[in-house]
């Protein structure tokens, strides 16, 4: 449970019960001794606190730790996937980067944890000075349109992150439309997923994709685009074909495009072919688990055969 080298450096007090007056009371005393509550050494490089149950005391145990760069001055990578650390917890431990100006801090996974608005602006305060992070994984939290609305401040500014997930979080036709004006000029990101659940749309449907399809347009440094589970259909696959277009007349670099799980037919099809054909940069199209008869399979095997090293997922 604990590291002794002639004085307490490192304990782990995490997944205790505590409430959150005797978190603080234990991270106000490590902050003022230099002590680890969560176990973590110096030299540790990476955490997998994944699926342990944290809660929002043990958010305030981690902050204090992350708070410290003699503490956790080497760690790169966190994973917190699938906690209960909601608004709160998420809130105290973007604080703590955000604080510690000497964090190595590259990656950063606080999907499903029940964040909301509330930590979403926590989020974004904490991407717009924070200079390490390159990935985020936001998925499966409780953003809608009103946390795409708080994030989007922080990504605008943030000039380091490449790889961002906010699928499965409801943002809707209008936090859709907030998260791609926020990212139309940043030239740094290139993984972006905006995949569904698997049940509602993430991005509000073909109306959000409308709002894809235009930032497609000007952002020039995108390569990955996960837009499954999103119930796309004719209309939007319409979009992000005019998207897709723009993108290759702007010299995008967008590589790889995920429409798989969608509402997309024949009509979708034909819709998306001719921005497949103008986006000389896209070398790979998953269209698995759709609605596509045999001979328009047929069809987007032989427009892909033109491609040459074209991946096409069917």
């Amino acid at each position: 449970m604990l590291t002794v080298t002639g004085s307490l450096t490192v304990v782990n007090v995490m997944c205790n019960e505590l409430d959150i007056d005797s978190a603080k009371m234990l991270a106000k005393v490590a902050k003022q001794k230099g002590i680890s509550l969560c176990g973590i050494k110096p030299d540790q490089t990476t955490v997998d606190f994944s699926e342990e149950g944290l809660t929002p005391p043990d958010a305030i145990l981690l902050a204090s730790d992350l708070s410290q760069a003699g503490v956790t001055g080497s760690l790169t990578e966190l994973n917190l996937y699938r906690n209960h650390l909601k608004d709160e917890g998420i809130t105290a431990i973007c604080k703590a980067v955000q604080s510690n100006k000497e964090t190595k801090l590259v990656s950063l996974n606080i999907g499903v944890n029940q964040i909301g608005p509330v930590g979403a602006k926590s989020v974004a305060a904490m991407l717009a000075i924070t200079g390490s992070l390159t990935s985020i994984n936001l998925r499966n939290n409780k953003l809608g349109a009103a946390g795409a609305a708080a994030l989007a401040p922080g990504l605008a500014v943030n000039g380091s992150l490449t790889k961002l997930s906010l699928g499965a979080n409801k943002l809707e036709e209008e936090g859709t439309k907030v998260i791609c004006e926020a990212v139309k000029g940043n030239t740094m990101l290139k993984d972006l997923n905006l995949s569904g659940d698997g049940i509602f749309s993430n991005i509000g449907g073909s109306a959000g994709a409308k709002h894809v399809a235009d930032m497609l347009g000007v952002n020039g440094s995108l390569t990955s685009l996960n837009l499954s589970w999103n119930n796309l259909r004719p209309e939007g696959a319409a979009a992000l074909a005019a998207g897709l277009a723009a993108n290759g007349r702007a010299n995008g670099s967008l590589t790889s495009l995920d429409l798989s799980f969608n509402e997309l037919d024949a009509e979708a099809a034909k819709a998306l072919a001719p921005g497949l054909a103008a986006d000389a940069s896209l070398t790979k199209l998953d269209v698995r688990y759709t609605s596509l008869d045999e001979a328009t399979k047929d069809a987007l095997k032989v427009a892909a055969s033109g491609k040459d090293g074209f991946e096409l997922l069917i």
